[in-house]
């Protein structure tokens, strides 16, 4: 479970390691200006701070480490030459439990980053006129106010 959390606040890094090269390379093929891939990317970072500290910490400091998680690996039957089946089913409930747990304290963060996504398609669309129909501008109202075209 270590490792899964270590991944997941990778793939933030990721995220944004490519988030600054397609923007990049959309500034090139497009209209978009300059200033705006640089306030995306710091939109990005203030809106991730969190998981991008501890991805920094995990690559360049220290493992990861949670209680719920660390408590699960020091009780871990497989660790002690006595286990019996009620210590193997109680440490399967502890590591289920802390999985559920993590699962549901990420989901807020999932929903901002494909919010990001979402936007960055929108952006896309809005600068490359190659990319949209001809005449055709089937954006609402408001994604037409928030890419700053109409």
């Amino acid at each position: 479970l270590t490792h899964v959390c270590e991944m997941y606040f990778n793939r933030f890094y990721e995220f944004k390691e490519r988030l600054k090269k397609y923007l990049n390379a959309l500034k090139s093929a497009s209209t978009l200006p300059s200033t705006a891939v640089g306030e995306f990317i710091k939109l990005y970072d203030r809106e991730f701070d969190r998981e991008l500290r501890e991805r920094h910490q995990v690559h360049h400091h220290r493992r990861f480490s949670d209680v719920g998680i660390d408590r699960i690996l020091l009780t871990d039957p497989l660790l002690s030459s006595r286990k019996s089946v009620h210590e193997e089913r109680a440490h399967r409930e502890q590591y289920r439990k802390e999985a559920k747990e993590w699962a549901q304290r990420v989901k807020p963060s999932v929903i901002k980053l494909e919010r990001f996504l979402e936007a960055t398609a929108t952006i896309t669309l809005a600068h490359c006129t190659f990319l949209r129909e001809t005449g055709v501008d089937n954006r609402s109202s408001d994604e037409q106010k928030l890419t700053g075209t109409s």
